[in-house]
């Protein structure tokens, strides 16, 4: 009966740890995260964890960790996500701007 418990110990000891392992990944950013995060504001967001991304106040900030999560799979497709919401944000800068001026 004493193996039979030390395997279950084992058993649920290795799900614990895959469950803590998988908590980690959670609450470290990417790669590219990291960066950005670094460079967003001079650093001023830097010491934020993951799961702290979508309160930190600052919705740009927010798109940006969101657009660099784990789904985002190279520098290329990092670039071309912030280059395609650049054009977005310069779109609405020109409308807004013949608009206002009309």
């Amino acid at each position: 009966m004493k193996h039979k418990a030390s395997r279950i110990n084992r058993h649920e000891r290795r799900e614990q740890d895959e469950t803590a392992q998988y908590v980690r990944k959670l609450l470290k950013p990417t790669k590219l995260q990291a960066v950005a995060q670094a460079a967003y504001c001079g650093g001023d967001f830097d010491h934020l964890k993951r799961e702290q991304y979508d309160s930190a106040g600052d919705s740009l900030f927010t798109f940006i960790m969101s657009e660099l999560d784990e789904d985002c799979e190279d520098l290329a497709q990092a670039i071309g996500r912030l280059e395609a919401a650049r054009d977005q944000i310069e779109h609405v800068i020109t409308a807004l701007a013949r608009r206002v001026s009309r």
